[in-house]
């Protein structure tokens, strides 16, 4: 049923959060640098959807979270949303993790110093024990104060240690202030200099913000992880799509002999077939019948910048590292469909 669906939902997406934190090495950060992308976007709208997206997370363990920020008009900044993103689902996804009947607060403000703006995660969880709290950021290290945690509960110990080397990428740092038994604040100071609006936006992005997103395409989703897979064949539902599947690259080409799909994600290193090879031959396919334009969006675990230019070169439109948020999903479906800059 629904309810049951949506438990298991919030555990898959726990788990793929985790495991790809688990995979991402700290050394194959240091090619994200290379890797990050400026663009122009809004930090109110940007803090409301993270928060929506563990919104329910938080409700089954009795916790609230609340987002404090500009007004969406004062909100326009300089950055990468890609790794903004990643920072904040990781620091949303410790708070909730160590909070029970609690509150979380999401805020957000451009620091006093130019050019800069900050990210506060704040919680009412357990604490860190203060000869812990130096070490909470190296990789490994995990919040043991609480001996009821289990080892789910606990994580990887490298959710932290990813946020503390993209800040530092990003030209900023990582701060953390806990009281054991009392709760924890991680502050985010990072290089992202306050903007304009875009020309294209007519309106506030709390309520259009780009432009209108497509509807009802069909969309193949090509993974050969079934969790992975069913995480993102939700996300994509939820925009409104209809999705199909394969679960290697053999698979994906004969999906799109039948269907046609008007949008492909893609994951890269799969068994039979692995994702450039597929995206080789979907192009030939297209290009032979005289099709219009399909755009292919990697979607991978692989952060290194060499692999990221390969799949470029075989064709692939854009490269996105796992795990995308719903919004990044949805940027990227309007880009390719619309030619939308989200």
């Amino acid at each position: 049923d629904q309810v049951k669906q949506l438990k298991y939902m919030q555990y898959s997406g726990k788990q793929l959060l985790s495991l790809v934190n688990d995979i991402l090495s700290l050394e194959s950060l240091e090619d994200a640098k290379a890797a990050m992308k400026s663009s122009t976007f809004n930090v109110h709208e940007l803090m409301h959807r993270l928060a929506e997206t563990f919104a329910d997370q938080a409700k089954a363990r009795g916790n609230v979270v609340e987002v404090v920020c500009p007004p969406a008009e004062e909100a326009w900044v300089n950055g990468d949303r890609h790794w903004v993103s990643q920072m904040v689902n990781n620091l949303l996804d410790n708070a909730v993790k160590f909070t029970q009947r609690g509150t979380i607060t999401l805020s957000t403000r451009p620091s006093a110093q130019a050019e800069r703006w900050i990210i506060d995660v704040e919680d009412s969880g357990i604490g860190i024990a203060a000869d812990h709290l130096a070490r909470i950021t190296d990789p490994f290290e995990q919040v043991l104060v609480n001996p009821k945690n289990t080892a789910a509960d606990q994580g990887t110990g490298l959710g932290l240690a990813i946020v503390k080397k993209l800040a530092t990428l990003h030209g900023g740092e990582l701060q953390v202030q806990s009281t054991e038994g009392v709760g924890s604040k991680f502050t985010l100071n990072l290089a992202i200099t306050p903007s304009d609006a875009p020309e294209t936006s007519s309106a506030t992005p709390s309520n259009s913000g780009h432009l209108a997103d497509p509807q009802g395409l069909r969309v193949l989703i090509v993974d050969d992880n079934a969790m992975n897979l069913m995480v993102a064949k939700k996300q994509v539902e939820m925009l409104g799509h209809k999705v199909i599947s394969a679960i290697h690259g053999q698979e994906a080409v004969e999906q799109w002999r039948q269907h046609h799909p008007d949008f492909i994600l893609m994951d890269l290193q799969m068994p039979v077939m692995d994702g450039m090879e597929a995206t080789r031959q979907i192009r030939r396919l297209i290009q032979k019948s005289g099709g219009k334009h399909v755009s292919i969006v990697a979607l991978t675990a692989d952060a290194e910048t060499s692999t990221h230019d390969e799949a470029l070169a075989a064709g692939l439109d854009e490269v996105l590292v796992k795990p995308a948020d719903t919004e990044i999903l949805r940027q990227a479906i309007a880009r390719g469909v619309l030619g939308a800059k989200g």
